[in-house]
């Protein structure tokens, strides 16, 4: 197998546990990078480290041109970027200036709105800053695949990391990620209530039993660099060569506005972890990976490129509009396209060559109409609400729901008369409540928790949207369905994030699961014709009662229960 890297520059910090840095220095009033000279140098690899060229070195290091001495200093001029500052809770104009070394007065006149007060999500451009130049660790061969860095033992018993809330993360959702308890976090950061605020800083302590002993080998990246992973071939019959394109949204010569970037990377470090399996596989496949929000290398002259055209499997890119312009510029080509994101199905037209990976709103209400349809000994009531734009959903369940063959037969109510199905003795009663208003929600809730044999079905949207669902006054637990899922717990999962920790120096996340799916999963089944296996976010199915689609229609159904989230199928 053959691992490209095209169109752009990676060597992050994960690839690590201590990534260095080029010294910077002043000299006659200008800022310079300080170099020294190490044994395996070359004015070649000096130049390519610093993105100059030899005659500059030269110019600024007349020396050199006797040529290079170990220990030698070489000055090279400090290179200036510009930067797009998110305003985090609670920060302050002072904090800010602190961080970027930058005088208020110098970021006030490129920002003349802030005079009025900083708000949180706000863009702020920080003028020249100094570009960090990341050296590369000493290793015989800079293209090598197996690094020479020395085993290190990290003891993370006592190890903590500092963590920023996103938006829409609860102390649950952190718990998992980190696999640390809920009372852990809590007791950590003094909490007085499961509430998370966006910016919020939360410190959390690694557990014990994820504890890294050894680092793997890594592979180590460059420009332009082709790495090559041999292996002993579990698809001896196979012959064919195949290509696989990847677009990500790196952002590696642009400035990152939308702060895209650390989608892009966790979805690269997935697919980098699925590579390594695919090539314990034998798997006889090249990836090519394209930044496409690159300025130099442009979406539209990526596609002229050779690889492209020879290519047997492209995952689009997570922006639409470049999504749409793939769709249109592979009409008339014969390789498969898959689109990894939701916000991509609106491009599904039934074109056969086309996959979408993320279950919409449809496939949902098809996992949880197909779960209830295979429930016994209960009765399944269903209940109605008044507000129109729900009405139209609610129909489109029972369409679905019916279009089945249930065995189970569904009952019709409303928010006036739910209540009497469950006087109903020595028989379960199934709820399903697929409203997001507030009072109903709560009256069912609490009507259930009296009830010794109710079990409720409603919508993900609870936790985040209903407050008394995830407060202490609740104590009845719910279902729903949902279309992907990262279970932490899960003992497959565990161990795939062990392994992830001990390549990248970083947790695994839900995008990270998306990218180990795409590039395992998929790539095997539309490639290599094999079944396809649940992922680690996904539970593929490409099919409607055994009718084949081109779109995803599984999922999971889950139970929120005190703040715990499980699967329950």
């Amino acid at each position: 197998m053959k691992l490209i890297l095209i169109a752009f520059f990676v060597c992050l910090a994960f690839f690590s546990f201590e990534q260095k840095y080029a010294s910077i220095g002043e000299k006659e009033g200008e800022m310079y990078y300080m170099h020294k000279v190490e044994s395996n140098n070359s004015l070649y690899s000096i130049s390519v480290t610093y993105e100059t060229s030899i005659d500059q070195l030269k110019e600024n290091n007349p020396e050199l041109s006797e040529g290079l001495k170990i220990g030698q200093l070489i000055w090279i001029p400090v290179k200036y970027d510009d930067l797009i500052h998110i305003v985090r809770h609670r920060e302050t104009l002072y904090g800010i200036s602190k961080r970027y070394s930058k005088p208020i007065d110098t970021i006030v006149a490129y920002n003349p709105s802030i005079k009025d007060g900083l708000q949180k999500g706000q863009e702020i451009i920080i003028k020249n800053i100094i570009r960090p130049i990341k050296l590369a660790s000493t290793n015989d061969n800079p293209f090598s695949t197996h690094s020479n860095i020395e085993n290190t033992s990290s003891d993370f018993e006592d190890s903590l990391v500092e963590y920023v809330v996103h938006s829409g993360e609860t102390l649950y959702s952190i718990s998992r990620r980190f696999m640390v308890s809920i009372d852990t976090l809590s007791n950590r950061n003094q909490l007085t209530s499961n509430v998370l605020s966006e910016g919020q800083v939360l410190i959390i302590p690694l557990k014990k039993e994820l504890e890294v002993k050894e680092r793997e080998n890594q592979d180590t990246l460059g420009m332009v660099t082709e790495i090559f992973l041999d292996s002993v071939s579990y698809f001896e019959n196979d012959s064919i060569h195949r290509n696989v394109v990847v677009f990500l949204p790196f952002n590696l010569d642009t400035v990152d506005v939308r702060n895209i970037r650390r989608f892009a990377v966790d979805y690269y470090m997935g697919a980098l972890l699925a590579i390594d399996s695919l090539k314990n596989h034998g798997v006889k496949c090249d990836f090519y990976f394209y930044d496409y929000e690159s300025q130099m290398n442009p979406f539209d002259s990526i596609l002229k490129r050779e690889e492209l055209v020879n290519s047997d499997l492209i995952f689009a890119p997570f922006n639409y509009k470049k999504a749409e312009k793939l769709k249109e510029w592979s009409s008339d080509k014969t390789m498969k396209i898959v689109y990894p994101l939701k916000s991509l199905n609106k491009l599904h037209d039934y074109r056969a060559n086309d996959y979408f990976m993320e279950p919409e709103d449809r496939a949902k209400q098809y996992v949880l109409a197909k779960h209830l349809s295979n429930t016994d000994s209960c009765q399944l009531v269903f209940i109605k609400t008044s507000d129109s734009l729900e009405i139209v959903n609610q129909n489109k369940f029972l369409e679905v729901y019916y279009n089945i063959n249930a065995k189970t037969k569904l009952i019709e109510a409303n928010a006036t008369n739910y209540k009497f199905f469950a006087n109903k003795k020595n028989i379960k009663t199934l709820y399903v409540l697929l409203s997001e208003e507030e009072e109903i929600v709560k009256d069912v809730l609490s009507f259930a928790s009296e009830k010794e044999d109710v079990i409720i079905y409603g919508k993900e949207q609870w936790i985040k949207k209903i407050k008394y669902t995830s407060s202490i006054e609740n104590i009845t637990p719910f279902r729903y369905s949902v279309g992907t899922h990262l279970d932490y717990n899960n003992p497959s999962t565990k161990s795939i994030h062990r392994r992830y920790r001990s390549r990248f120096n970083s947790d695994l996340t839900k995008m990270s699961g998306i990218g180990y799916d795409a590039t395992l999963n998929i790539v095997l089944h539309l490639l290599y014709d094999t079944p396809l296996q649940k992922g680690l976010v996904h539970n593929f199915r490409f099919d409607f009662e055994g009718s084949p689609l081109n779109h995803n229609m599984g999922g999971y159904i889950l139970n929120f229960d005190n703040l715990d989230i499980s699967i329950v199928e």
